[in-house]
């Protein structure tokens, strides 16, 4: 009886374990994507809105890098919707 029960457990554990993996790849590809469109629409804007955002064309990347993944640590928040 003990292996039975054992056994039902590791399946239970399996499925778990691979929902959560499944739930984890999800979004870490709605990250990338949002990422992808930050850097996007950053780089449509001409370097005098740039600027006016306090922003250089160098720092694209890494401002889109810290507002999609670094998210609340951020002392400085994007939104683009």
């Amino acid at each position: 009886m003990a292996y039975v029960q054992s056994e039902a457990k590791l399946k239970a554990s399996f499925f778990e374990n691979f929902s959560t993996g499944v739930l984890n790849l999800r979004n870490r590809y709605k990250k990338y994507r949002l990422y992808s469109q930050t850097v996007s629409e950053l780089r449509e804007l001409s370097g005098r809105d740039l600027a006016d955002l306090g922003l250089s064309r160098s720092m694209i990347e890494s401002v889109a890098f810290s507002a999609v993944y670094e998210g609340s640590k951020n002392k400085t928040s994007f939104s683009l919707v």
